[in-house]
């Protein structure tokens, strides 16, 4: 199967079990490793939903899930690197900001990727070479001066090591950027670049079913997406990850260099 066709029956699952996850509210909640790393019983049903309707569309592609007790290699062929709810504590919280996403790699490099957002009933997508899209629409990065830009702001509140530098580098981002923002969900991050309602955005450590899905849909929005060094961007490990418009590009790394010194 083409990658197309692919993504288009990801999609078609994305927004029907999405339509479920938005009406729901989680039953039962448990911690796992990390402060404020939670898991709902919604989180593991949208990630059974999902992969059956993906293993129905490639029966021999390996996953990357984020509530998965073992996850498989990259591999060779297709791999889907699945977040079921990307923004947990915000379902949490009935804040109405959070999605699914879906990254499909091959033999390990990413090709596609799909991210829904149910309650603003928005598909964000992209094929490697195709463009990137919001509901039919193509979409582009911001082309905004930088004084009147928005830089995105990930907290890494799993790792209270990275604390002082994540807050540092906001601090350092108000001096150029208009304003910033903190929004709980990477997925959505990574898609208000491409989209150009924000202009950059940073966090110092996310996994790949964070990512994966977003950094197409950034690069092929005409955004740039790299590591934090001294990561290296890859889909079996967490990385941190710097999304931007080309003109907010250089002030976002100055931000996070000057503020890891």
């Amino acid at each position: 199967m083409k990658e197309r066709e692919i993504i288009q029956g990801v999609i078609q699952a994305c927004e029907r079990i999405g339509e479920a996850m938005s009406s729901r509210t989680a039953s039962s909640v448990s911690d796992k490793e990390g402060h404020s790393n939670f898991v709902t019983d919604m989180d593991v049903w949208v990630q059974t939903q999902m992969i059956d309707a993906l293993r129905a569309l490639v029966p021999d592609a390996h996953f990357i899930a984020e509530e998965a007790e073992k996850n498989d290699a990259a591999g060779t062929g297709h791999c889907f690197v699945l977040d079921p709810i990307d923004g947990t504590l915000n379902f949490l919280c009935d804040m109405e900001h959070s999605a699914i996403s879906v990254g499909l790699l091959r033999d390990g490099e990413i090709v596609g990727g799909v991210v829904r957002n149910p309650y603003r009933k928005e598909t964000f997508w992209a094929i490697r070479g195709e463009g990137a899209w919001c509901n039919g629409e193509r979409i582009h990065v911001s082309t905004r001066d930088i004084r009147h830009s928005v830089a995105l702001v990930g907290t890494s509140p799993y790792r209270a090591d990275l604390c002082d530098h994540s807050f540092a580098t906001a601090r350092l981002l108000m001096r150029e950027f208009a304003d910033v923002r903190r929004l709980g969900c990477a997925s959505l991050d990574l898609c208000n670049v491409a989209c150009g309602r924000c202009d950059a955005y940073f966090e110092l450590v996310l996994q790949p079913w964070d990512f994966a899905a977003g950094a197409i849909i950034v690069r092929e929005a005409g955004g740039t997406v790299e590591a934090i060094a001294p990561d290296t961007l890859a889909f079996d490990r967490p990385s941190g990850i710097l999304a931007a418009a080309p003109h907010a590009l250089e002030p976002m790394r100055r931000a996070i260099e000057e503020a890891r010194g």
